[in-house]
């Protein structure tokens, strides 16, 4: 984890491939892998870096960003890292 602040996130985050920059986030951006980024999938994995050991998360995120073939590096971080 990175820096392990929260004992719960909460978040609804835009769901569009455009509306938040890649090079804002970019150590995020490029754990997403090729093709389509979700920016939703960004803040989840944000998200998740921000959590204690044990803490929990709720997230609304768009059910295709979960099983796109271009989302497999999201559903590895979110299986390595969370729990």
């Amino acid at each position: 984890m990175i820096n392990a602040n929260f004992n719960y996130v909460i978040g609804n985050p835009p769901y569009s491939t455009s509306i938040v920059k890649e090079d804002l986030h970019p150590e995020y951006f490029s754990k997403l892998g090729r093709g389509v980024k979700h920016s939703a999938l960004a803040f989840f994995m944000k998200a998740i870096d921000n959590l204690q050991d044990g803490g929990s998360m709720v997230y609304i995120i768009p059910s295709n960003g979960m099983c796109l073939y271009d989302s497999s590096s999201f559903r590895k971080y979110v299986n390595r890292y969370g729990s």
